[in-house]
């Protein structure tokens, strides 16, 4: 019996062992630049030859984290002075979360290299979430049909993860929460790497949208990390301290939009946590137990409260994290013709299963750039996507239409367009190009016969210069000849009334 204890005994040892070699600390001698953004500030924590970081169009640092939470953001650096092209290899570590769903256009998380003619050149980068439904890291010498690449699954969902890309003189390897998920052979040099852009959260081809989430920590070793100090990197996480993150800042509400679910995050916490909210807000599940990472809740609004306080996550001593929500109101919104059908079903945008389109479009519960209750579509990026309706079967031959909608742009034009309204004829399109506030677009146009094999209207910037476009209160009406305004009825005399007739086409 005691032989078989001590058998044990040297197994688990054994094991235990087995576990400390396949985790191996790569230590600081090869680690050139870091940034943790913990002291509030995008410098290098590396103290020789640091190369600090520049916060551009609006970027934040906040709860030891650097924010981009709107089109544009991003984070610059000095290329010559990082000089990537001096290194032997180069291993790229980045933790990050994005926000849920928000980048389905070709984003990068870092960039370093040349820009000719709006496309980048003589490059290398990463990136967790792509139009091609990839994440990627990448080396060329010269622009994207010369790239050298190791692919991934995609990631846009919310969740913290962990990337390292390792790239030397003869091997690309892509890593992603501690395993390896791809390796292909390299023949581009290191020393064709250009200096003239560094970037975090964008990339180097000017009408690639900028990427939205959050970094907590960027590192650059010169050295080939191994999967066993990936592995180490992964377990050790992004902060040594506690964090609690979330993938939203803020909530929003109104009586259409009435459920979200949202992720959080926590490390290096013990805590079984609470999460306390407003009356007329259930959450599920309630209660988070200590050292979950990634977890889903949701979210529900009883539509008869007045919402207007705070989502609050509680340890035994700790309030780790504040999430502000709010209910909202949709009663700006009126129908033009109260009697007609609206053929944009979801006029507020708050579903996007009721959308077709492509690219980087989603629904936007951001209320800084919603006009009327809680949520607006939103299409961000140059030619970045499209927000469309599909109206196949539904326009009628040589019939007058009216589109009516709520827009706000920033960075230049988006058009409101219609295809398939006549046959063999290209898009009917509504530039619209004042931005920075929200604007009326109210126009009409008469379908042609025979119409187009298939049909639909669509919001985007596709071939013109916007960077992201907000559109609420969208209505399509087929309009009749004469519009009788019952609510424009008098009644003058006993037996006798007035009444007004508009006449609209």
């Amino acid at each position: 019996m005691k032989k078989k204890y001590l058998q044990f005994l040297f197994f688990i040892l054994f094991l235990n062992s087995l576990i400390s070699i396949a985790q191996k600390d790569p230590g600081k001698i090869n680690l050139i630049h870091q940034w943790t953004f913990d002291n509030g500030t995008a410098n290098d924590v590396i103290n020789i030859n640091s190369v600090n970081g520049v916060l551009q169009g609006g970027a934040t640092i906040k709860d030891r984290a650097l924010i981009f939470s709107s089109q544009g953001q991003f984070l610059s650096f000095s290329g010559s002075a990082l000089a990537l092209n001096t290194y032997s290899v180069i291993s790229q570590e980045i933790w990050y979360c994005s926000v849920a769903g928000a980048n389905t256009g070709y984003t990068m998380l870092s960039y370093f290299g040349n820009i000719s003619g709006g496309l980048g050149y003589n490059y290398i980068y990463t990136s967790t979430a792509r139009k091609d439904n990839v994440s990627r890291t990448a080396i060329s010498n010269g622009t994207y049909n010369s790239e050298i690449y190791a692919n991934g699954p995609e990631y846009d969902d919310g969740i913290v993860h962990h990337m390292i890309s390792v790239i030397d003189a003869d091997s690309i390897f892509l890593y992603i929460d501690g395993e390896l998920t791809s390796k292909v052979i390299n023949t581009i040099s290191l020393s064709t790497i250009g200096t003239s852009l560094a970037y975090l959260g964008k990339s180097g081809y000017t009408d690639d949208p900028t990427w939205i989430g959050t970094i907590y920590k960027f590192s650059i070793y010169n050295k080939k990390l191994t999967p066993d100090e990936v592995k180490y990197l992964y377990n050790k996480g992004p902060e040594e301290s506690k964090m609690f993150a979330a993938s939203v800042n803020s909530v929003a509400f109104d009586e259409f939009y009435t459920s979200q679910k949202i992720t959080v995050s926590m490390l290096n916490i013990s805590d079984t946590v609470k999460i306390t909210m407003p009356d007329g807000i259930t959450v599920t599940p309630s209660i988070i137990p200590a050292k979950t990472n990634n977890l889903l809740l949701t979210l529900n609004y009883d539509t008869s409260f007045i919402v207007d306080g705070n989502i609050n996550f509680l340890g035994k001593d700790t309030l780790y994290l504040t999430i502000p929500v709010k209910s909202l109101k949709n009663n700006c919104y009126s129908k033009l013709y109260p009697d007609a059908e609206n053929l944009i079903f979801d006029p507020f945008i708050s579903d996007l299963d009721f959308f077709s389109g492509w690219g980087n479009r989603s629904i936007n519960n951001d209320i800084q750039y919603v006009y009327c209750g809680a949520t607006s579509g939103k299409v961000s990026g140059i030619n970045g996507g499209s927000l469309d309706v599909n109206l196949t079967g539904k326009l009628l031959p040589n019939t007058k239409y009216r589109i009516k909608a709520k827009v706000y742009l920033t960075g230049g034009s988006f058009q409101i367009g219609i295809f398939g309204w006549s046959d063999n004829q290209p898009d009917y399109n509504k530039i619209i190009s004042i931005t920075d506030s929200w604007q009326d677009v109210d126009f009409t146009f008469t379908t042609g016969s025979p119409l187009g094999l298939k049909q639909g209207v669509f919001f985007n910037n596709y071939g013109l210069t916007g960077i992201t476009g907000y559109i609420d209160n969208w209505e399509m009406y087929a309009v009749p000849e004469i519009y009788l305004s019952l609510s424009n009825i008098e009644f003058l005399t006993q037996g006798s009334k007035k009444v007004t007739i508009r006449k609209v086409n």
